[in-house]
């Protein structure tokens, strides 16, 4: 599996969703996490970060957002 392939199955087991995007400590915190669980996966901390374009916080903001503005449109339908 690639790594990217695991951030985006394993963002989703993460409490994102539950954490508003402004919330810069939490993501924080999220990142430590996703960072300790890529290496328990097998993947280096290095890895992670090129994947996250070099800020695993920001991804994670990024990932966030994305997901509220998709949950809000499907309430719209």
């Amino acid at each position: 599996m690639r790594i990217t392939e695991w951030i985006e199955d394993s963002i989703f087991l993460l409490p994102v969703i539950a954490t508003p995007a402004d919330e810069e400590l939490d993501f924080a915190m999220l990142a430590g996490v996703l960072r300790a669980e890529a290496q328990y996966a097998g993947f280096s901390v290095e890895a992670l970060e090129t994947a996250c374009s070099g800020d695993i916080s920001w991804r994670m903001r990024m990932l966030s957002m994305w997901m509220e503005d998709k949950e809000e449109h499907e309430h719209r339908r």
